[in-house]
């Protein structure tokens, strides 16, 4: 299984991947928020692994930036999970990496999470809407993803 991370902002994103021992699998790579550079992230893809089941993908919800790529690799037959930033900071803390900051070492930050965080290493991937999609005062949903793809949506309030 390859992680791959994606560091997501307006413009320009940042890819990079690890394998299940956190071998650090092809060189990280800016590609443009554009449909153009959404090809360029899926020909990388193809360059670490064989299959799109093969890769689970994951993202930080930055805005609405990421909406478009998220829609673009689920459409190509990508695994994707959007993950909360605070599993991300956890994680850049255990790695020691607390002052660095910059996109190339988020977007390894991110497939690390995945790679490590139970929620993202089994075959059932359990997304949460406040954290993806709000602010944390709208409706709460949860995703529930496997290997095939969403599996079923639930809803629910906040209170």
């Amino acid at each position: 299984m390859v992680y791959a991370g994606v560091d997501i902002a307006k413009v320009d994103h940042v890819i990079g991947a690890v394998d299940e021992r956190g071998e650090e699998q092809g060189k990280r790579m800016p590609f443009k928020n554009s449909a153009a550079g959404f090809e360029r992230c899926e020909a990388w893809l193809e360059g670490v692994a064989e299959r799109p089941s093969d890769v689970l993908v994951g993202m930080e919800a930055t805005g609405h930036y990421w909406m478009a790529l998220y829609a673009f690799l689920v459409s190509r037959g990508y695994s994707v999970a959007v993950i909360d930033p605070v599993q991300v900071r956890a994680v850049r803390r255990l790695k020691g990496l607390d002052r660095v900051k910059n996109d190339r070492v988020d977007a390894g930050l991110i497939a690390e999470t995945l790679r490590i965080v139970p929620d993202f290493a089994g075959d059932e991937k359990i997304l949460s809407g406040n954290s993806a999609f709000g602010n944390g005062t709208s409706n709460a949903f949860f995703i529930f993803i496997n290997r095939s793809g969403i599996d079923h949506a639930v809803a629910g309030g906040n209170s």
